[in-house]
């Protein structure tokens, strides 16, 4: 399947060291193996996955933002 010119946004909180922030960076990462566009947003760029990342593979995105709540609309503008 092409999946060229496919977008696809993922959102974590961090990359701390946890089981779920693992996940998301494997499948940030297989999604741009595929040949999606893949973008990776997280409130603060921190955490011990921060150093994993090929960023040849995915864009990350740092929202800048204290919480959860305060990552919607950078979220929404990401794709608007």
């Amino acid at each position: 399947m092409d999946y060229r010119g496919k977008r696809i946004l993922l959102y974590t909180a961090s990359l701390a060291g946890g089981g779920a922030e693992k996940v998301f960076v494997n499948l940030a990462e297989a999604f741009g193996a595929m040949g999606l566009d893949v973008t990776l947003a997280v409130d603060r760029f921190t955490g011990d996955y921060c150093d994993q990342i090929d960023r040849t593979l995915l864009h990350l995105v740092d929202l800048h933002v204290p919480n959860t709540r305060a990552a919607v609309a950078p979220l929404r503008a990401l794709y608007e």
